[in-house]
C-alpha cells in the first residue's frame, strides 16, 4: 500500500494511506533453477527469506526487474520498516504489509513451477 510521508532522516515519520502500488514479481525455472523477480530495490533480508524459504536449493532473487514502478523503488522488510534511513524514508510502501506478500507469492509460484 502507497503512503504519504513527509520525513527526513533521524526523524520519526507519520503515515497516511494513499492509493494501493501494484508490485510485480515472477519465478523463471530452468532446469532445477528458479529465478526470482521483483520489480523493486528489495532488502536483503527479504531475498534471502525466499532464498531460505524456497522448497530448491537453487532460487536466485533478482530485483529491479520486470519494469520498475516509480514509488515501488525501496522494498524494506518488515524489520527495518521502523528505521530512520534514507531508504525506508524514500519508500512510499506501507510498512508491514509488503514483505509477507511477497514472499508468499514468489513461493506459491515457485511451487506451481516446479
Amino acid at each position: 500500500m502507497y503512503v504519504e510521508r513527509l520525513a527526513f532522516t533521524g526523524v520519526a515519520q507519520e503515515y497516511t494511506d494513499g492509493s494501493p502500488i501494484g508490485t510485480k514479481v515472477g519465478v523463471l525455472r530452468i532446469g532445477n533453477i528458479y529465478l526470482t523477480t521483483i520489480n523493486g530495490d528489495v532488502y536483503t533480508d527479504i531475498g534471502l527469506r525466499i532464498k531460505q524459504q524456497s522448497p530448491t536449493a537453487k532460487t536466485m532473487v533478482i530485483t529491479i526487474a520486470n519494469g520498475f514502478t516509480p514509488n515501488n523503488h525501496y522494498i524494506c522488510s518488515d524489520a527495518a520498516a521502523y528505521q530512520l534511513t534514507f531508504q525506508i524514508i524514500a519508500s512510499h510502501l506501507k510498512p508491514d504489509c509488503t514483505e509477507e506478500k511477497i514472499v508468499t507469492t514468489i513461493l506459491d509460484l515457485i511451487h506451481q513451477a516446479k
